[in-house]
């Protein structure tokens, strides 16, 4: 398999600033929510509006639509906005074809997330004493929206480490090569793979289907070579699940770190689907080895590696078509962040009501 894979080892890939549609929807409309949202009703209360409009009975509910609704309107331009110009360059090629039921599971997801952080502000605003208060408070809670999700993954970086870039070369070639090509491995393998082509071809000796005993050796390698690589990187991607483990829990704390995450998960650009596209290309080199191995094995002859393959072979060959996880997959995958999220939500706005009814008793007394 490839060995360039620095890729999937970097959980620093929550990078502080990396301007991309992902991170404007997640960070900057936070922020912006945050500014439009602190002082919704402690500022009301120091201009002595809150009790007129007690004493008018408003509800509680009704003060939190009435608020959420100008900033989630804010919030929806600027969400279209930054989707609209991200899909521009789409426009330009034509083969690109867009999943329109991940965009709107996408849009849900976003759209829940800015209803929960509404709420979260709204209930600061509720319990202070004072619009500057407030405005720290809001603050601090964006803060954590940002520098959280790099705390949490250097975390799951130092509790599961993975194998350095030159470690995991080192082992691949002690393992995967020098047994082979040193060692007394080849004899077995061989062996092994010349049985099965003779059971095959229900024939009993190598010789009467004039097998190219090199090109039967390197499809041994090859076999041999793939049961090391599938154990090691086995245990390269379980490292990768038991941080991502960490990273799951950690969207319990923070419905905007539970957003990145599932947002990822649909956009296909998580950890779960880079392993899914590298197993997919993997298996297809290998098919595409023993392809070539047996059609040397069969047709090389005396010519051994002098042997030419013709067009034909080629032709043959199938090109690589990848698709990625179902929605319904990555939904699964995600259901806890999803849970979070909603939980997040309804909670917010559930303790915004009831902190908003508390308030308005006392300004009414």
């Amino acid at each position: 398999p490839a060995s360039n894979r620095r890729a999937e080892n970097r959980k620093d890939s929550y990078q502080l600033a990396s301007v991309t549609p992902a991170w404007l929807l997640s960070e900057i409309v936070p922020l912006v929510l945050v500014i439009l949202l602190f002082g919704t009703v402690v500022a009301e209360r120091e201009r002595g509006t809150l009790r007129f409009l007690w004493v008018q009975n408003a509800r509680p509910v009704q003060l939190i639509l009435g608020k959420f609704s100008s900033a989630l309107i804010i919030a929806a331009l600027l969400a279209a906005l930054f989707v609209s110009l991200s899909c521009m360059p789409i426009v330009f090629y034509q083969d690109v074809t867009i999943d329109w039921l991940s965009v709107l599971a996408l849009a849900v997801c976003y759209f829940i997330a800015y209803v929960c952080i509404c709420g979260v502000i709204t209930l600061i605003s509720s319990v202070v004493r004072t619009s500057h208060t407030a405005f720290w408070l809001a603050a601090l809670f964006w803060v954590t929206t940002v520098f959280g999700p790099l705390l949490v993954a250097q975390a799951a970086k130092e509790l599961h480490p993975v194998p350095r870039d030159r470690d995991f070369g080192a082992a691949i070639q002690q393992e995967a090569q020098a047994p082979f090509w040193l060692g007394a491995a080849q004899y077995e393998e061989v062996a092994i793979y010349e049985a099965e082509v003779m059971t095959r071809h229900r024939a009993l000796d190598a010789k009467e289907l004039g097998l190219n005993r090199d090109a039967l050796v390197l499809q041994a390698h090859e076999r041999f070579a793939n049961r090391v690589y599938d154990r090691l990187y086995g245990e390269l991607y379980n490292t990768h699940v038991q941080q991502e483990s960490v990273l799951r829990s950690a969207s319990l704390f923070s419905p905007i770190f539970a957003l990145q995450r599932i947002s990822r998960g649909i956009a296909r650009t998580d950890t779960s689907a880079q392993i899914h596209f590298a197993e997919s290309a993997e298996q297809h080199r290998r098919d595409i080895i023993e392809q070539l191995n047996e059609d040397m094995m069969y047709n090389a002859g005396e010519e051994s590696f002098r042997y030419v393959a013709d067009r034909d072979l080629w032709q043959t060959v199938d090109d690589f078509e990848y698709e990625s996880p179902p929605l319904n997959e990555v939904l699964k995958r995600y259901r806890l962040e999803l849970t979070s999220l909603v939980l997040w939500t309804l909670l917010s706005f559930i303790l915004a009501a009831v902190a908003l009814q508390l308030r308005s008793r006392a300004e009414v007394k």
